[in-house]
């Protein structure tokens, strides 16, 4: 039983307190490295048949840092992407930040009309990472 457990953890997604329910989004792309990019957020949303597609920049990653977005419904026709690396507990880090980088990706959903939008760091240097707010975009 000890092994099973263990699996099952391994398994479960990374995410803080808060977003247990979370859904991984499908199709994210994020820009290259290029230490370029903007520096205040700008981000859209846009009603595409069953889904919602959401740009937004800047957001932070170290360089060659993957990363990967999660979203939930908020109620009251709201809902949250919460940005983060796709290895939260990096054994080493790249001593470089390679800049902002603007990201794009699809949530499943008609019903909702804004995204607040969310970004978490790694673990390296931090135990406990939270997320904070970048800003939020509308539905079009």
């Amino acid at each position: 039983m000890f092994t099973v457990l263990v699996a099952l953890l391994a398994c479960a997604p990374d995410l803080p307190e808060g977003w247990e329910t979370a859904e991984r989004v499908a199709a994210f792309a994020q820009t290259p490295c290029d230490g370029g990019g903007a520096s205040t957020f700008s981000g859209s949303a846009t009603s595409e048949g069953n889904f919602v597609a959401i740009e937004a920049q800047p957001v932070s990653a170290r360089c060659d840092q993957a990363l990967e977005a999660w979203w939930q419904a908020t109620g009251s026709g709201g809902g949250e992407v919460l940005v983060q690396p796709v290895d939260m507990n990096p054994a080493s880090v790249a001593k470089c930040d390679c800049g902002p980088v603007a990201v794009s990706f699809r949530v499943p959903t008609t019903t909702l009309s804004t995204f607040d939008v969310y970004k978490r760091d790694d673990r390296h240097g931090n135990d406990d990472p939270q997320p904070y707010l970048l800003g939020q975009v509308g539905v079009e």
